[in-house]
């Protein structure tokens, strides 16, 4: 059984056959560091070695360094977001059918002009890295994420609201408004 694998690192493509009996592949390419992958020969999937849910709220806040002058959109086979360095995003911030188990390298980010929206993630188990955001000016959309509950947004938002930061948008999860104002009066936490 043959899989292929497609990275993308730094704007560059590579391609990489995955011949059966073959179960990890290191890739590298100019300017990156280089990461080791990990296939799954059950279901041909592949992650990263220690990419573990993360379920800590982050306590390094520090911004990135770069904006971005328009909307970003993450989607389709990516596994981590180890490259994400922005600190402002002038539109929306969209991650749809991805692999991640985690948004961690998120917490860079403060300022959304836009909405945040999440999509179809299956493997997501945590958006804590989102805790960072200071604005966000659209709303928040979180649907199809199977592993991520209504209490863990809630608390995502108590931490946001705990370092004074705002949102001035609505949240929607799986279809359904919830007011914010009465999240960020009540306090929860996920056993």
């Amino acid at each position: 059984m043959k899989h292929i694998i497609i990275f993308t690192v730094l704007s560059f493509i590579s391609i990489f056959l995955f011949c059966e009996g073959m179960d990890k592949l290191f890739v590298s390419s100019p300017g990156s560091t280089e990461i080791e992958v990990a296939m799954n020969p059950d279901d041909g999937t592949s992650e990263i070695p220690g990419d573990e849910s993360g379920d800590a709220f982050p306590t390094d806040c520090d911004p990135g360094n770069l904006i971005s002058e328009s909307s970003v959109s993450i989607e389709g086979n990516t596994i981590n977001l180890e490259s994400f360095d922005y600190s402002e995003i002038k539109g929306t911030i969209e991650i749809k059918n991805t692999l991640l188990k985690n948004i961690n390298n998120l917490k860079k980010l403060r300022i959304v002009s836009g909405n945040v929206i999440l999509e179809n993630n299956k493997k997501l188990k945590n958006i804590n890295g989102l805790s960072c955001l200071d604005s966000l000016k659209g709303d928040i959309i979180i649907t199809g994420n199977d592993l991520i509950t209504l209490t863990k947004v809630k608390n995502l938002i108590q931490k946001i609201y705990s370092h004074n930061g705002f949102i001035e948008g609505r949240l929607i999860y799986n279809g359904t408004e919830i007011d914010i104002a009465d999240i960020i009066v009540s306090v929860t936490t996920e056993i």
